[in-house]
């Protein structure tokens, strides 16, 4: 039961990033490619609760961060995951992203 749960709150958060993503006009998605920032992520553990703001994903074994963020404050959180699917709280923090910046 506990990974068929996590399977499909994991495929529910993709399709809603996908839906966000399909919804942009090119025009924004150039400007976000252009002016976003990155968040470099290395060493998370495998399917680590991973996010910002109101988006958050199981990670993967090739996860190491997000790009195009738009600039601004943002906050970024994670939460363990244990084998038998038991999420840990949260932890996270705010942080004020500037255009172009890369943030490890």
């Amino acid at each position: 039961y506990n990974e068929y749960k996590s399977y499909l709150s994991r495929e529910l958060r993709m399709s809603t990033v996908k839906r966000h993503v399909r919804d942009m006009d090119q025009d924004s998605v150039n400007k976000l490619y252009r002016n976003g920032a990155f968040l470099v992520v290395q060493d998370m553990p495998l399917n680590t609760e991973f996010g910002i703001d109101y988006s958050s994903w199981s990670t993967g074994a090739k996860f190491g961060g997000l790009k195009m963020i738009p600039p601004g404050v943002h906050f970024v959180f994670y939460s363990a995951v244990s084998k038998q699917g038991n999420v840990a709280p949260r932890t996270g923090f705010f942080h004020h992203f500037k255009p172009h910046e890369i943030f490890t």
